[in-house]
């Protein structure tokens, strides 16, 4: 079309122009901040989301605190105050961010489901190799083979897997009072801001 790259950005930076202005001025109450990479050498930019919407309303370079801040900067006090949920994964500098901006910061703040059952898997496989030492040890062999019936979500396991993991479930044994604790962790979600909360049911 026998344009300049300077003719295409302007267009572009237009067209963006005319978007935000019509995006409707009310401030979102949940945000889903999340990083993203671009390029064979990873560039990395911070996204936010309206997460009821799902709109992305802010984009800034980096992965930093600053990168976040640049879009809490744009928003009024009261827009601050009225924001009731931060989604994200267990970032620093987002947490950082969040804590610095929104009141009762903690409370406001749920980390990314996938992270957290990855990290309560891993403590319930390492339960599970601990305890497996100590029995072996004694000759018993209770949690031979049983490192994937304990680390699969149980909607994943078929009816005969389940049969055979049951009398572990209902047993005495630290790696099942581990499993127990991940479970519930899943259906009903953790608020320590440590950790970050989630839904209610398996999927989040």
């Amino acid at each position: 079309m026998k344009l300049s790259w300077n003719a295409i950005d302007g267009i572009g930076r237009r067209a963006v122009n005319r978007g935000l202005a019509r995006r409707d001025a009310q401030s979102p109450r949940r945000l889903a901040v999340d990083e993203t990479s671009f390029q064979k050498h990873p560039e990395y930019v911070t996204v936010v989301t309206d997460h009821d919407e799902g709109v992305v309303i802010h984009v800034a370079d980096e992965r930093k605190s600053d990168s976040l801040n640049e879009y809490f900067d744009t928003l009024a006090d009261d827009a601050k105050k009225g924001i009731e949920c931060v989604t994200m994964d267990r970032s620093k500098a987002y947490i950082k961010s969040v804590r610095q901006t929104i009141p009762q910061a903690d409370r406001r703040i749920a980390f990314d489901k996938f992270p957290i059952a990855q990290s309560l898997g891993k403590a319930v496989n390492q339960v599970r190799i601990e305890e497996n030492k100590t029995l072996i040890s004694k000759g018993v062999e209770w949690l031979k083979g049983t490192r994937y019936n304990g680390l699969t979500n149980p909607e994943n396991l078929s009816k005969e897997q389940w049969d055979n993991f049951e009398p572990l479930r209902h047993s005495t044994l630290k790696t099942a009072r581990a499993w127990t604790i991940r479970e519930l962790a899943m259906s009903y979600g953790i608020t320590h801001p440590q950790l970050g909360q989630s839904k209610p049911g398996r999927s989040g």
